[in-house]
């Protein structure tokens, strides 16, 4: 899927171009462990479920036409 944006088919080119789309986006993971935890499962498996999230958000914003092409994820 990488490789050139596609359009997004839910918004023309115009539409876009009136949204007021940030340059930077921050995505902070908090409470996956919890999450997990709280399903009888171990911490590592909230980790893994968040970056999945955090991959599809990324996929979407790059076929919307925004590549996010820095990010920073933390896990504690």
């Amino acid at each position: 899927r990488r490789g050139q944006a596609r359009a997004c088919p839910l918004l023309s080119d115009r539409r876009k171009e009136r949204m007021n789309i940030p340059n930077h986006v921050a995505i902070i993971l908090d409470g996956n462990g919890r999450w997990a935890k709280a399903k009888g499962m171990p911490r590592n498996y909230g980790h893994v479920q968040g970056a999945k999230t955090v991959e599809q958000i990324c996929e979407d914003a790059w076929e919307f036409g925004h590549p996010l092409s820095d990010g920073i994820c933390v896990f504690h």
